[in-house]
């Protein structure tokens, strides 16, 4: 996953992210997530376990997520809770959880081909 494409929604803020402070793009551009497990749930829902790796720091996690298919594409999407400071988003000042949370949702959607009927 490419860093800089990372939002808040809010322009100010989203200027703020790619520096040291927070996701230090220039040093680390990609977040990338290694599956090695995927579970079917029923109804289309899913787990897959992993390892996630964001500013150098890698932990183990488990992503929920919802796939439908129209046509040829499959749409894959989910809210993946994680701990900013696990991966050390917010360093110095910002550290301080009374500011920004530590708990946070990265939300996803991906949009895949080649995969079979679900």
């Amino acid at each position: 996953m490419d860093i800089g494409s990372a939002t808040m929604g809010a322009p100010e803020m989203d200027y703020e992210l790619p520096k040291a402070t927070w996701f230090n793009a220039a040093q680390f551009p990609q977040a990338r997530f290694t599956s090695s497990a995927f579970k079917a749930l029923g109804g289309g829902k899913f787990e897959v376990a992993g390892q996630l790796a964001i500013k150098g720091q890698t932990r183990e996690v488990t992503v929920p997520l919802v796939m439908t298919q129209s046509g040829p594409t499959t749409t894959a999407t989910g809210v993946l809770p994680i701990k900013r400071l696990t991966f050390k988003i917010g360093d110095g000042e910002w550290a301080d959880t009374s500011m920004v949370a530590d708990d946070v949702q990265v939300k996803f959607k991906l949009a895949l081909s080649g995969i079979s009927k679900l």
